[in-house]
């Protein structure tokens, strides 16, 4: 990850820092998801998303004021993973290689087919099949894979391809 600050232009670090967040806080929001962060691979990934959680949804938003969903996946993996993804769920999928929901891992994408018409939503896998997302009813919130609407849409899970 890319820091730019005015001390040090593009200065590489590892980690981001969320010291304004309550860890008590991020970890026992996500324990009631049945989610372990303390053993978690990508552990900025559950910080970053804690700090997006009630966004208010607002279709083609981008910000903390109002986001979609295409638009939180884009956030957090351009401030995280420095790629650039943009456009809309479709266009998100296309950057990705598919993969069995057998093998997910955490900041896999899942790409939800509603009614049937296109790749109409995208989520970031977290972990035991929770993920986030920024929903029209809800705004950025963690759901379950297992819950009877997001089976019924489910489309593929895909991992972004790697620029290198």
């Amino acid at each position: 990850m890319v820091i730019m600050t005015s001390a040090a232009f593009c200065q590489k670090v590892d980690t981001i820092d969320y010291s304004y967040l309550k860890f008590g806080d991020v970890n026992d929001y996500y324990l009631s998801k049945g989610i372990n962060v303390v053993n978690a691979d990508k552990p900025d990934l559950y910080f970053e998303i804690f700090d997006w959680l009630n966004t208010p949804y607002h279709w083609g938003g981008k910000t903390k004021s109002g986001v979609d969903c295409s638009g939180f996946v884009s956030f957090v993996y351009n401030k995280l993973y420095n790629e650039e993804l943009g456009g809309s769920a479709g266009d998100i999928f296309k950057k990705c290689d598919e993969v069995i929901p057998t093998e997910l891992q955490e900041g896999d994408l899942l790409f939800f087919n509603i009614n049937g018409h296109y790749l109409y939503h995208v989520g970031i896998y977290l972990q035991n099949g929770m993920f986030a997302h920024a929903a029209v009813h809800g705004g950025v919130i963690v759901s379950s894979m297992d819950e009877k609407y997001y089976q019924r849409w489910f489309y593929k899970a895909g991992r972004v391809k790697s620029n290198e």
